[in-house]
Parts: structure tokens; sequence; C-alpha cells
């Protein structure tokens, strides 16, 4: 898992256009951090959730911080398949600069409602899926 949330924040920053001069930046990026079925009070780098620690841990050692140059909306699905096209349209309603989330229904829901904000997953295979054609080049390795 750390390496899939390790993945994760390296095509998060490819996609904002941040690099290591991340210290330098007066920026504060919006990333909208989106769950089908956890409660938002579990997207935390200290929830219980291996790899959104490993997001957070990843964007720290960056020199990303919540409240200092990210600022982070969570949204749940709360379990519920029905809500995944009302709650994808709600998140791009809000037009965050990249948005995160986990497995394939719910990247597909987002998908459908943007082609222009870029959506980082943690899916296991994102071409079978069929959100990406490829896991080869930049920036599009963690795009759908």
């Amino acid at each position: 898992m750390r390496r899939r949330g390790f993945l994760a924040v390296a095509g998060a920053l490819v996609l904002l256009g941040v690099g290591a001069e991340a210290q330098q930046s007066t920026k504060v990026y919006r990333i909208a951090m989106v769950h089908p079925s956890y409660a938002v009070s579990e997207m935390t780098e200290t929830g219980s959730l291996p790899y959104y620690r490993a997001f957070f841990d990843e964007l720290r050692r960056l020199g990303y911080s919540e409240g200092r140059n990210l600022l982070i909306d969570r949204y749940s699905a709360e379990g519920l398949i029905e809500n995944y096209r009302a709650l994808a349209r709600t998140v791009v309603s809000h037009n965050p600069d990249l948005i995160f989330t986990i497995g394939s229904p719910m990247a597909k829901a987002l998908k459908e409602e943007t082609s222009s904000i870029p959506i980082v997953l943690a899916a296991s295979d994102p071409v079978a899926e069929g959100l990406t054609n490829s896991l080869h080049g930049q920036p599009e390795i963690l795009r759908v």
C-alpha cells in the first residue's frame, strides 16, 4: 500500500505542476478527496486508512501541509452507489485543482463529470477497468 500511496502523491504533484521548490510556493492548492464509503473523518493523516496516511506523509515530505499551502475538501458517498453521480457533480462543481479517490466505480463517476480536472486514484487495475489507456507517460501515468 505504501507504493500505491507514493504513486498517487507523485502523480498528484506532477498534475498540479509543483516540484521540489514547494516550500517557496505561495499558491494554495485545492485537493478534493473522495471515498466511496468511509467517513470524511477517516480521510486524514491520523486516520485508520493507510493510503491516506501515505498520501499525507509524502505531501509533508515534499513541503505541503493542509492549512498552509493545501486546502483539502473531503467527500464520502457513505457506501451508497446511488450517491456516486450526485457526489461527483458536487465535487466537480467546486473546481478543485485535483481529485484523489479510491476505487474504480467512484473514479468512473468522477470521470463522467469532468475531462479537465486531473483525477488520481488508488485502484487495482485502472487500465483493465477502462479508466486510462496506459500507465506509461507523464503526467497521464495516474490521470484518468
